[in-house]
């Protein structure tokens, strides 16, 4: 239950949905009891009648940016792809001071660029960013009224970058981090998962973000959460506590060692509010949607074990993983969808039900031609 292979399995592509089903009720909805082993058919439409009345429901707000831009590398006709994934942190940022300071030396003379080095570093955002094809220190790219420069080549492959546009003068102007998260909702493009053979379109903009995105910095969507209607919120709101969780890259990225146990699981940054940790950590029973939220619980409630009280708020790096030999010990519930193969994601689901019912209940969705991955149908385990 800890080999790799064992997490693999076959799904027809046909069962991959590209698109969302309208409306989000009529998803289908598999129901897996664990006290019993029955496993129900119905659809979205009926959820509310299968969810216990006493348990806290956790949504993660989180919203998805715009996270793709397109930019022509300047003395070039080539357009890349520039796909933002998240700010520098604050120790990340101090250790690109050389970097920063020979991407400078591409754009000013080398009289000046001591003079503006520091005032630079301070003021611009600096971002990790995936960027097709080679890219050296200091290529800038033109990305409509903006411009983005690498100012250094990381070792896992991310490429760190500076914004900025031009006024009238030709003078340079960083952008902090809102300016930055501005243009990306000015110029970028909903960022679908890879499996999504096709590009975004307007239609994403909203079908790719739940009702309640309210926290702008993930770059995909907590899927599970793209299901619930107003109307269900409404019926909900007295169970439900938000936190955010900004979901990165991670989330899709493989597992790639023969015991998952060795595998290194990505952070992602957390946020609760102290209200909402003590209406989750207090509650007699957790019900969470979607594996983010699962996650997140998780590991404030293993955080607040020998943490003293009163709860105050949570900001932290988020990096549990859950499997068979770490299984979540807080949460009692979960709505999700179905995942890819050898994901984190599904070893999440196989530690909540056990490997052997994890198995069954895939192949029955497969079986029933029920839709995958982020835009697909949804199961509540019970």
């Amino acid at each position: 239950m800890f080999a790799l292979s064992s997490y693999d399995y076959f799904l027809p592509k046909h069962l991959i949905a590209t698109a969302p089903i309208y409306p989000r009720e009529a998803a289908k909805l598999l129901v897996y009891d664990r006290a019993t082993g029955r496993i129900t058919h119905t659809t979205f439409a009926h959820l509310l009648e299968f969810i216990p009345k006493d348990c806290i429901i956790t949504l993660n707000n989180t919203r998805v940016l715009k996270a793709r831009i397109y930019g022509k590398k300047l003395g070039s006709n080539t357009t890349r792809e520039i796909f933002f994934h998240r700010f520098a942190t604050r120790d990340e940022r101090a250790a690109l001071e050389s970097t920063f300071a020979q991407a400078l030396e591409s754009t000013f003379s080398p009289k000046s660029t001591s003079a503006l080095e520091s005032t630079l570093l301070n003021s611009h955002a600096l971002a990790l960013c995936q960027i097709r094809g080679r890219v050296k220190v200091g290529d800038i790219f033109a990305c409509g009224r903006f411009y983005a420069q690498v100012v250094a080549l990381l070792d896992n492959g991310y490429r760190v970058a500076r914004f900025f546009a031009q006024d009238r003068e030709s003078s340079q102007m960083p952008l902090n981090q809102e300016a930055v998260l501005a243009m990306l909702e000015e110029i970028g493009h909903i960022p679908l998962p890879p499996y999504i053979k096709r590009a975004s379109n307007d239609n994403d903009i909203k079908d790719y973000q739940t009702l309640f995105a309210t926290q702008a910095g993930a770059i995909a969507a907590p899927t599970a959460s793209l299901h619930l209607s107003a109307t269900m919120l409404e019926a909900l709101k007295e169970q439900i506590a938000y936190l955010t969780l900004h979901i990165g890259a991670g989330t899709f990225a493989s597992v790639d060692v023969p015991d998952i146990r060795e595998h290194t699981m990505h952070t992602e940054s957390l946020h609760i509010t102290a209200q909402a940790l003590e209406k989750l950590l207090c509650a007699k029973s957790r019900l969470c949607v979607g594996t983010s939220a699962l996650r997140s619980v998780e590991f404030a409630a293993r955080l607040y074990e020998a943490h003293p009280k009163p709860y105050t708020d949570l900001h932290a790096q988020c990096d549990i993983f859950l499997h068979l030999g770490n299984k979540p010990r807080y949460v009692d519930y979960l709505l999700t969808n179905f995942h890819l193969p050898k994901s984190t994601l599904t070893m999440l689901v196989a530690s909540m039900v056990g490997y052997e019912q994890w198995r069954k209940i895939y192949e029955q969705a497969i079986a029933k031609e029920y839709r995958f991955y982020s835009y697909g149908d949804a199961m509540l385990i019970l």
